[in-house]
């Protein structure tokens, strides 16, 4: 495979995996968004999702400015926290 291949095939990979990620961006904005609505959340789960949002926007400030990826990473991991620990409340509000 030559240079110009290579480079061709990264781009098109890159462009892939910008557009999966443009995308799950999209779809996790319009699910918080709807959660936020829910009539039914609670004080506890309204500061969760408060929270990962304000983990989010700087998720996305993080990957969209600098790329820094131990910043990206310690947003992701916090917002899953925040989303894990969410969703947990969720589920007893079920029962």
């Amino acid at each position: 495979m030559n240079c110009f291949t290579c480079c061709v095939t990264g781009a098109l990979q890159s462009l892939y995996y910008l557009d999966k990620l443009a995308k799950a961006r999209k779809q996790f904005t319009e699910g918080l968004e709807y959660l936020n609505k829910y009539q039914g959340n609670t004080p506890e789960i309204k500061a969760l999702l408060e929270k990962a949002g304000k983990s989010y926007r700087l998720f996305e400030h993080s990957l969209d400015k600098n790329g820094n990826a131990f910043l990206v990473s310690l947003t992701v991991r916090q917002l899953l926290k925040y989303m894990n620990d969410a969703t947990n409340l969720y589920s007893k509000l079920q029962k």
